[in-house]
């Protein structure tokens, strides 16, 4: 199976350090992660849902689950040598990383793999990273457990 930073290519955490790393392509260089995660917003690359939004439970800050799962994808690289290691706020690919990069990318090009798979990507990014998709009713939804921890608790039961 492929994979990117040694995670499942169709994992969550790929398809977050696939956006990522298209990210960072496009912007160049080195950047923030403020900087990096405004991008991803700003050409509506996320398929952000209200789920989204709020931040984990055991979360200090409030920061939205989306920003978590990027940050989450940006350790996954590092370890993975993909990103550089520099201060938690510069963002960075390494050349190996551009190269993986490429090699995925050209793998969803190609229909090697499928980006209706990727159930976090928006129509936006899917069509950025392969020109020809077209939506349609084999896109994979999104599963209800994205975030396990917002699935409803069993019934507790009383002795």
């Amino acid at each position: 199976m492929t994979s990117i930073a040694s995670v499942p290519i169709e994992n969550p955490r790929a398809q977050c350090i696939v956006m990522l790393f298209a990210a960072l392509r496009e912007m160049g260089g080195c950047h923030f992660k403020q900087e990096t995660i405004s991008f991803i917003r700003e050409n509506h690359w996320f398929d952000i849902r209200d789920e989204d939004r709020s931040p984990y439970p055991s979360a200090t800050t409030n920061e939205p689950r989306w920003h978590t799962l990027i940050a989450w994808g940006r350790k996954d690289a590092v370890v993975a040598e993909l990103m550089f290691s520099h201060s938690q706020d510069q963002w960075e690919l390494t050349r190996h990383g551009i190269e993986e990069f490429r090699s995925v990318r050209a793998q969803y090009q190609s229909g090697v793999l499928e980006a209706r798979r990727c159930y976090l990507w928006s129509v936006a990014f899917k069509q950025w990273m392969v020109p020809s998709f077209l939506p349609s009713d084999r896109d994979w939804p999104r599963p209800k457990d994205t975030y396990r921890d917002s699935a409803p608790s069993a019934p507790q039961h009383s002795r």
